[in-house]
């Protein structure tokens, strides 16, 4: 298991567009390499999505943990140059975090509904409608591709610190 702390905000490259990646034509293993590293890391940090950029690559890439959601067909854990093609017009608010933005939460309006399209680690082109949570992990993770964190959409008098309570008894 190959685990890596993940970058902290404001740190490169976060806040840049990451960049788009030929699953056909990339270097399969470096690929695969780097998605094992993904899953590894997010599951250490008790993540429910990690994206590329969260571990210093500037690619278009994130991965979630598809055990959090047994009764939805996911075809692959991978999400490669991810689009959302549509989203509700109905948004719904909750409470979001980020393993970039250790300790701090808000709440955040996001479309309830999304289709996104993706490639997974063989190039293979898929489409997934999700609702609810799940449509919240795509948006963002794929917000994480642009340089958007979700503090940049949180309402500001809805952030909050949570500090673990060990770390507070120490």
């Amino acid at each position: 298991m190959t685990t890596l702390q993940t970058i902290q905000e404001p740190n490169y490259p976060l806040r840049d567009r990451s960049l788009s990646v030929k699953p056909k034509n990339d270097n399969f293993l470096y690929l695969k390499d780097l998605c094992d590293t993904m899953r590894d890391t997010m599951r250490f940090l008790d993540g429910i999505g990690i994206a590329a950029p969260q571990i210093g690559e500037s690619k278009r890439i994130f991965l979630i943990e598809t055990s959090l959601f047994p009764d939805i067909a996911i075809p692959s854990d991978i999400f490669i140059n991810p689009k959302i093609l549509k989203r509700s017009f109905k948004q719904t608010s909750g409470e979001e975090g980020c393993l970039s933005v250790k300790g701090m939460y808000g709440t955040v309006k996001r479309a309830k509904t999304v289709t996104l399209e993706a490639y997974d680690i063989n190039g293979e082109k898929f489409k997934l409608k999700a609702s609810d949570l799940l449509a919240r992990v795509f948006q963002h993770e794929t917000d994480h591709l642009e340089g958007i964190l979700y503090i940049d959409k949180a309402l500001p008098s809805s952030l909050h610190i949570y500090i673990k309570s060990e770390e507070y008894d120490k």
